[in-house]
């Protein structure tokens, strides 16, 4: 079984390097740098091209073997957009850090960390990015930190895809996703757990995980949990 890891905004597909050690060889990772991110910092971020892009990876993969999706917040969104367009259903979805809907309320309310982005950008990029990659280190590990700081932050990312997301209908993919679908949050990741069994019961067979004593990012701050309900599918 192969996992097809979709990491979040301004960070690179070394996010995963926890998760895919904690699993130990049992499934293999697939986990690359999303248009904007890491490696591929050049590149514009565009959602619908960018979903385009996942689902033909995803396709390829699952043409081989039983395929699972996993995304972390931004890489959540886009793991169930991609679960709900492809054409052979994957064995199972995990999706962290998402179950928020950015439309209406929310978008507006969402709105409101586009403003402080903008006011953060005051202090200039460097001082921004200074600061992600402490918080970073200090969260997920020095070496997996280290790690995905060497591949390259950009913390633009975070309001550009946020902006990407606004008004996207990820419930509308939630419903259409056949699959076993398992919303997975961080207990201190508030509204987005508050909203997750929302979430869950759109899914034709979907399940909220919470974990205890962790905010946002599982797949970075708890890989252990995140690495567990992928071996579930």
């Amino acid at each position: 079984m192969l996992v097809l890891a979709i990491h979040g905004a301004v960070a690179n597909g070394a996010a995963w390097l926890g998760v895919e050690r904690a699993l130990g060889g049992e499934m293999e990772v697939d986990a690359p740098d999303l248009p904007g991110h890491g490696m591929r910092r050049g590149e514009r971020f565009e959602l619908a091209l960018v979903i385009a892009e996942l689902t033909r990876r995803a396709a390829a993969h699952a043409a081989r073997e039983p395929l699972v999706l996993a995304g972390d917040s931004l890489g959540g969104y886009l793991a169930l957009a991609v679960a709900a367009r492809l054409a052979t259903p994957p064995a199972g979805v995990l999706a962290g850090g998402c179950t928020y809907a950015l439309r209406g309320f929310g978008g507006a309310a969402a709105r409101l960390t586009l403003v402080a982005d903008a006011l953060a950008k005051l202090d200039g990029e460097a001082a921004a990015a200074r600061f992600f990659a402490g918080v970073l280190r200090r969260e997920a590990g020095a070496e997996i930190g280290e790690a995905v700081v060497a591949r390259g932050l950009n913390v633009a990312m975070r309001g550009v895809t946020l902006r990407a997301l606004l008004g996207h209908d990820t419930l509308a993919d939630v419903a259409a996703i056949v699959s076993p679908v398992a919303f997975i949050n961080g207990s201190r990741d508030v509204p987005i757990v508050w909203q997750a069994q929302r979430f869950a019961g759109v899914a034709p067979r979907g399940r909220a995980i919470v974990v205890p004593g962790v905010g946002h990012g599982v797949a970075l701050l708890r890989p252990q949990a995140f690495a567990a309900t992928l071996r579930s599918f």
